[in-house]
């Protein structure tokens, strides 16, 4: 009875393990700056920090809260096809963590960064996360601009 018992926890264990390690496909909707839904699983974008409540961005079309001109940017970008995303973590209800990309290869993140709608997530983010977070700083975009 106890193998049997322990039986079912690895496979229970090892079901769970391999849920996280699918990708998620299909068409997706922002849910906020730096968070997709897509095939009813949402994604928080890894390895970026999203602008702060308050936060005021300038543009071509004036002054926006970041965190708007973020989840309108994303939405953008997801108009363009359908996405898959990884799920590198679970952060529980019913979150992931993960890193998106659109069929011609577009990785979400990294567009934040360059449009300057997010920041590199300090040490976890990758070189070309920090290289696109500091030219967004440079070209003072997004949360850069003048009057931010």
């Amino acid at each position: 009875m106890r193998a049997l018992a322990v039986g079912l926890l690895l496979s229970a264990l090892a079901a769970a393990s391999a849920a996280a390690e699918d990708p998620v496909k299909g068409q997706g909707k922002a849910r906020g700056p730096d968070t997709i839904a897509v095939a009813g699983t949402r994604i928080r974008l890894a390895a970026i920090e999203p602008p702060a409540e308050g936060m005021v961005c300038v543009g071509s079309g004036g002054a926006v809260p970041c965190t708007e001109a973020a989840a309108a940017a994303l939405d953008a970008l997801l108009a363009r096809g359908e996405v898959a995303c990884s799920k590198e973590h679970r952060l529980g209800h019913g979150y992931f963590l993960g890193r998106c990309t659109l069929g011609d290869g577009t990785d979400l993140a990294l567009a934040l960064l360059g449009q300057g709608l997010a920041q590199p997530a300090g040490t976890e983010a990758p070189d070309a996360y920090r290289t696109a977070g500091a030219e967004a700083r440079d070209a003072r975009r997004g949360l850069w601009a003048a009057g931010s």
